[in-house]
């Protein structure tokens, strides 16, 4: 990946969103408002001149050359150089404390203490105590309940309102901003992360009020190629697991690698040999739970916009039955942990993967899923 696009979030944004972002703004925006892009990159979201010719437009980005290129490119916008995450308020961004502010964008994000980030974010020296988060995608969102937009139009990783702690990493503005109108797609859509593996990226329209974001797991979140799903359409793995390393220690010793998503479950190891930092000990009792997850890796075909899911399970949970069932298969395919007692047959492999897709299709608005 490219250290000047890590670094700046300098992923262009495709115009078909800017098109739909300015359409969905047409029901809450007009000429009164300011339209900021507080990390303006190339400017792209400036192109929602076409819908409001008559509004005042700011942009502001970390990156004195990509300023110095929208000034160029964008005569109308008032354009600044500063570190938009630090000495946050109106009047440092030239805005009058009662004028009517909606800010648009593609935020940079990603966990800026990661060994991978740390150094290609290291322009962001200074960030607002108040806002301030691992990952700064996060402090963006906070920093606008900070300067009081009354309407957001943002893309961000789907992952910020799906995962609890994201949730709270920018509680101050999921707790006072609701969501209107949205539309997932893949990171793929991005030019220059194909090579990647996709995650899900979500353009979210969000209004300032009292009601916040709610309930997300009642959210019916919908997708780009038709996708309808809820989180409450499925019970997950966390909620009968250990899926990080804790000091319980259990005999016999079965360790399993940490969990998290499912993103993550396709790069990682599951049942290890070796205790590390990464280790989990495996309760004997739920070992069938693990041998799920196991299974759910080796066989499970899904959707790029579960990628951040943790595992799902059936919404009313795995059967006794069933886990016994799967603590057999997923021992036969790990003979390393548990010793060889030979191969599954191909009518138990088949049986696993009917009932594993099958979990993953119940819980959607699509019969069938073709692939990603």
């Amino acid at each position: 990946m490219d250290k000047e696009q890590v670094k700046y979030g300098k992923y262009t944004t495709p115009l078909r969103y800017v098109a739909l972002a300015s359409e969905w703004l047409r029901d809450y925006v007009d000429e009164k408002y300011i339209i900021l892009d507080s990390s303006c990159g190339n400017g792209v979201f400036f192109a929602s001149v076409w819908d409001f010719p008559n509004n005042r437009y700011l942009g502001f980005d970390i990156d004195d050359e990509v300023i110095r290129e929208c000034r160029r490119k964008f005569p109308f916008v008032e354009f600044h150089q500063r570190n938009s995450l630090a000495n946050i308020s109106r009047e440092s961004y030239l805005i009058h404390p009662q004028s009517k502010l909606c800010i648009v964008g593609n935020p940079p994000y990603n966990d800026r203490t990661s060994a991978v980030k740390r150094k290609v974010k290291e322009k962001f020296d200074w960030v607002d105590t108040d806002v301030k988060r691992r990952d700064i995608g996060l402090s963006f969102l906070n920093s606008y309940y900070k300067i009081d937009a009354d309407v957001v139009v943002v893309i961000h990783p789907l992952s910020y309102l799906i995962k609890k702690t994201n949730r709270l990493g920018a509680s101050v503005f999921y707790g006072n901003y609701s969501l209107e109108r949205h539309i997932i797609f893949s990171s793929h859509r991005f030019e220059g992360t194909v090579g990647s593996n996709p995650f899900p990226v979500i353009m979210a329209l969000y209004v300032k009020n009292r009601k916040g974001v709610g309930d997300v797991g009642e959210i019916e979140f919908e997708t780009e190629e038709g996708d309808r799903f809820k989180l409450s359409n499925w019970d997950y793995i966390g909620n009968h697991i250990s899926k990080y390393p804790g000091k319980e220690r259990y005999n016999p010793e079965i360790l399993f690698w940490t969990m998290r998503d499912i993103n993550a479950l396709k790069r990682n190891k599951t049942f290890i040999t070796t205790r590390s930092n990464s280790a989990v000990d495996v309760d004997p009792h739920k070992l069938g739970y693990y041998c799920y997850v196991d299974l759910f890796k080796r066989y499970a075909s899904v959707p790029y916009w579960m990628g951040n899911f943790d595992v799902p399970l059936p919404k009313d949970g795995i059967g006794y039955e069933h886990l016994l069932f799967f603590e057999h298969v997923g021992k036969k395919l790990n003979p390393a942990i548990f010793g060889d007692t030979g191969q599954p047959t191909a009518e138990e492999i088949d049986e696993v993967k009917q009932y594993i897709n099958q979990v993953v299709i119940n819980g959607y608005g699509r019969k069938t899923y073709q692939g990603s």
